[in-house]
C-alpha cells in the first residue's frame, strides 16, 4: 500500500502540473513540524538549578535534572508528579515559572524538527506545492518560530506560497483561531493536505476540506478523549514507508 507521504506528494505533482492552482498543505507547527521537547526539558532543569529551589528541594531538584524526553507529560505539572514530586508549593512554582518561559521567543529557538518534517516540506515546495504553517503560536512568537524553522531546514515565509499564520493574541482559543482562518481560505485555493497533532485540530481540518488529506501526528497532545474521524491518517512522523500505525475510526487515549 502506498504510504500516505507519498501518495500527498504524487497529488501536489498532479495538481500542480494542471496549472489550475497550487495544491497547498496546512500544517500545525508545536508537535507537528517541530518538537517542544527540548524546551520543556530546558525549563524543567533552569527550574531545578535555581538555588532556592535545590536549598529546600534538593532531592525533587535532582529528580527534575535528570529527566529525560521519554518522562515528559503533556503538562508540566504532570511530569514532575509522574516523576515523585508531590509538594504542591513547588508544583505550583514550577507551573509559573513554565508558564512565564514556554511561549517565549528564546525558548522557541531550543525546538528541533520532527524526524522527517524539514524534508517532507521541501519535497512539497519542489513539486510545485505551497504551505500553511497554521499554528496556536501568537505574533509576539514570531521571532522564535522563524529561528527554529529556518535553524530545522524548513522552507521559509514567502511571498512565493509559503505562509505562517499566527494567532494575533495569546489568549484566544487555538480552536477558534484555526476554525476562523480555515473558514476564510478561498474554495479556489486546492487544499491537498492537513497535519495535525491535536485530534480535535485534526478533525477541524478534515470538516473544512473534506476531500483533502488529513493526517494526525502520534507526538504529543492535550489528552482529551477524542475520536478522530475515520478518514483520518495517522503517523509516528515524517520519515516515508511505514505500517500504519493504528487502524482508523479508533478512541485516541489519554496522552497517547
Amino acid at each position: 500500500m502506498e504510504d500516505v507521504l507519498d501518495k500527498i506528494l504524487s497529488r501536489v505533482q498532479k495538481v500542480s502540473r494542471t496549472g489550475e492552482a497550487r495544491p497547498i498543505l496546512l500544517f500545525d507547527i508545536d508537535d507537528t513540524l517541530l518538537s517542544t521537547t527540548q524546551r520543556h526539558l530546558r525549563i524543567l532543569r533552569e527550574f531545578a538549578s535555581r538555588s532556592e529551589i535545590l536549598s529546600r528541594h534538593l532531592q525533587e531538584a535532582w529528580t527534575l535534572i535528570q529527566l529525560e524526553p521519554v518522562h515528559l507529560r503533556y503538562a508540566i505539572a504532570d511530569t514532575a508528579q509522574a516523576a515523585g514530586v508531590s509538594d504542591t508549593g513547588l508544583l505550583h512554582h514550577l507551573k509559573d515559572f513554565w508558564s512565564d518561559r514556554f511561549f517565549k521567543n528564546d525558548y522557541l529557538m531550543d525546538d528541533v524538527a520532527i524526524p522527517g518534517a524539514a524534508r517532507y516540506c521541501g519535497d512539497v515546495v519542489e513539486r510545485g506545492g505551497g504551505l500553511i504553517y497554521l499554528t496556536g503560536r501568537d505574533t509576539t512568537m514570531r521571532k522564535g518560530t522563524l529561528y527554529a524553522l529556518r535553524e530545522n531546514g524548513f522552507p521559509l515565509p514567502s511571498d512565493d506560497g509559503i505562509e505562517l499564520i499566527l494567532k494575533p493574541r495569546f489568549d484566544m482559543p487555538d480552536l477558534e483561531f484555526k476554525s476562523d482562518v480555515l473558514k476564510s481560505i478561498s474554495p479556489r485555493r486546492s487544499i491537498v493536505a492537513g497535519f495535525e497533532n491535536e485530534p480535535a485540530g485534526a478533525n477541524l481540518f478534515q470538516e473544512n476540506f473534506p476531500q483533502a488529506d488529513i493526517v494526525w501526528l502520534n507526538t504529543k497532545h492535550s489528552g482529551r478523549p477524542v475520536e478522530l474521524a475515520a478518514a483520518i491518517h495517522r503517523i509516528d512522523d515524517f520519515r516515508r514507508s511505514r505500517p500504519p500505525l493504528v487502524s482508523s475510526g479508533s478512541t485516541l487515549p489519554a496522552n497517547s
